[in-house]
């Protein structure tokens, strides 16, 4: 999940800390639309050729609490591959041995509509509305805006019908 946090932290303008919203509440909106999948078998990108690729498509985005088993029950060790959670790719090490059949069970969440909320969340938080002036200088809007906030929010979040799409 920390690999997930780290990367919502960049689409909601908060990578330096101090944090103005914490992995508690980042941790939250993510959960709040997610699914389990339980031991879904996974392939070698090239699979259907030579099947000498270390690298393993999932098949979802925006992954958290991946395990993977092989063949026998035995859980994999994750000192033997690295995950890219934001695409869904595992990429296992050039000295592991691959065994004949690789199953991963985890969460995918729905990671744009956790970002909107996240940033509605920020609007809520937001410390003025609209344009600012400092003395004569007129200064941009940015994360602390409420209106920026809310821009934000309808630019992520998904549509819920095919008939708007964004």
């Amino acid at each position: 999940m920390e690999d997930l946090i780290l990367v919502v932290r960049e689409y909601i303008e908060d990578e330096t800390a101090p944090y103005a919203v914490s992995d508690t509440v980042i941790e939250r909106m993510l959960n709040q639309n997610r699914t389990y999948v339980n031991e879904r078998q996974i392939y070698a990108d090239d699979y259907l050729y030579d099947n000498e690729s270390l690298i393993y498509p999932i098949g979802y985005k925006y992954l958290s609490g991946v395990v993977l088993i092989d063949g026998d029950d035995n859980e994999i060790d994750s000192d033997n591959y690295e995950i890219d959670v934001f695409n869904g790719i595992i990429t296992f090490d050039d000295d592991y041995t691959i065994p004949d059949a690789i199953y991963a069970t985890f969460y995918y969440h729905n990671f744009f509509d956790a970002v909107a909320e996240i940033w509605k969340y920020r609007a809520a938080q937001a410390k003025f509305d609209g344009p600012t002036k400092l003395a004569d200088e007129q200064l941009p809007e940015d994360k602390n805006s409420r209106s920026y906030c809310i821009k934000k929010f309808w630019q992520f979040k998904p549509s819920k019908s095919t008939q708007l799409e964004r």
